[in-house]
């Protein structure tokens, strides 16, 4: 079987910049602007991309599926 790379985005949706829902500090604050560099690449090139995502069970969650915050 041929080996091959994938890149794999995980949790990076709009819900994560609600910094006051989060408990207000991050520990990395260009996380954003370096996967969309990545990404970049990864489009350009036509490799494999899969992005997995958090749904909150949680209704106020930024990440519940029925808020803007779920969305990548």
């Amino acid at each position: 079987m041929e080996k091959q790379t994938a890149l794999l985005l995980i949790d990076i949706q709009i819900g994560f910049l609600d910094v006051e829902y989060w408990g207000g500090n991050r520990n990395n604050l260009n996380a954003e602007r370096n996967s969309a560099k990545i990404l970049e690449v990864w489009r350009r090139n036509d490799w494999p991309i899969y992005h997995v995502k958090h749904n909150s069970t949680t209704p106020d969650s930024p990440l519940s599926p029925s808020k803007k915050g779920n969305y990548f």
